[in-house]
């Protein structure tokens, strides 16, 4: 928990219960607040561009590899749900030439 600081006019304290959520609980004396931080992207991209170059292409790498790894997160989940689903007799074993047929009509509706 962070302290953030104290209101004026009362000995009331802020304190930060979750710093690392974009949604903030903040303890005003005994009152719970909740509140959301909400940065836009416009705001992100001037903060960044304040940055050194050398700063950005950093980010620029942090975020790729966040976004593979949240990828990898989606696809692992997807797998473990088609897994549960085949052992749980909802899905049925296909012919390849099905499967094929298929994945292919995907690829032509795009």
């Amino acid at each position: 928990m962070t302290v953030l600081g104290s209101i004026a006019d009362t000995s009331a304290w802020i304190y930060e219960i979750y710093p690392r959520s974009s949604v903030k609980m903040l303890l005003l004396g005994s009152s719970l607040i909740r509140f959301e931080m909400m940065v836009t992207l416009e705001q992100a991209l001037l903060t960044v561009n304040q940055l050194p170059i050398e700063q950005r292409e950093m980010l620029v790498e942090i975020v790729k590899n966040q976004l593979i790894e949240a990828r990898r997160q989606e696809i692992a989940e997807d797998a473990e749900k088609a897994i549960a689903a085949f052992h749980q007799g909802q899905l049925q074993p296909q012919p390849i030439e099905t499967i094929i047929a298929e994945l292919k009509a995907t690829l032509t509706q795009d």
